[in-house]
């Protein structure tokens, strides 16, 4: 995310960079819901060592849009 904020446009990600970090999360998003669906009771679900980051990434992502959101309120347009 932080990225996306850099002031060199050359080092912001590209449209296809975005979409392949939002697919990559889907997928684990994905295979933790049917990973979770197939588990017995009896066993324990083994998180993908990438869960941190994937948790990390999606937090920054949320936590942006919502200052967007709220700079977006703030500001006003002048006729």
């Amino acid at each position: 995310m932080e990225r996306c904020w850099n002031s060199d446009p050359i080092k912001r990600p590209t449209i296809i960079d975005l979409e392949n970090i939002i697919s990559q999360w889907l997928r684990y998003i994905n295979e933790y819901y049917k990973l979770n669906d197939e588990k017995d009771d009896n066993k324990h679900l083994e998180v993908v060592s990438d869960n941190y980051q994937l948790r990390s990434d999606i937090y920054e992502f949320v936590n942006a849009n919502k200052a967007i959101s709220q700079e977006q309120d703030n500001t006003f347009i002048h006729p």
